[in-house]
């Protein structure tokens, strides 16, 4: 997990032959007891720093532009994960308080 910086519940439950449910319960309770800097967001287990990883490559990314780009693109090439891509560009936007469209308005900013 450390290295990868991200998991799916189920690749877990699959290596220690556990059901996704019993996992899934099991990692929250890790992460709610602070045993582990996580999150679950969308059936993957986060580590925060592979979350605040995303979150800098996306605020660079926001910083850079000069015209009108679209946030997918940004995260297609700056390898941001698909599942994270909005959740970095608005912790970026609000820590920063950037304003492209006023907000990220249709995958646009």
């Amino acid at each position: 997990l450390k290295e990868a910086g991200c998991v799916s519940v189920s690749q877990f439950a699959k290596t220690h032959k556990l059901s996704s449910v019993f996992s899934e319960r099991l990692l929250r309770g890790a992460i709610s007891d602070g045993r582990i800097d996580a999150s679950i967001q969308d059936g993957v287990l986060y580590t925060a720093a592979f979350v605040a990883s995303q979150r800098r490559k996306m605020l660079c990314s926001l910083l850079a532009c000069a015209t009108p780009t679209s946030v997918s693109a940004i995260a297609k090439s700056r390898d941001i994960m698909p599942a994270l891509t909005q959740r970095a560009a608005d912790e970026a936007m609000s820590m920063c308080g950037l304003s492209g469209v006023g907000r990220i308005e249709g995958g646009m900013y």
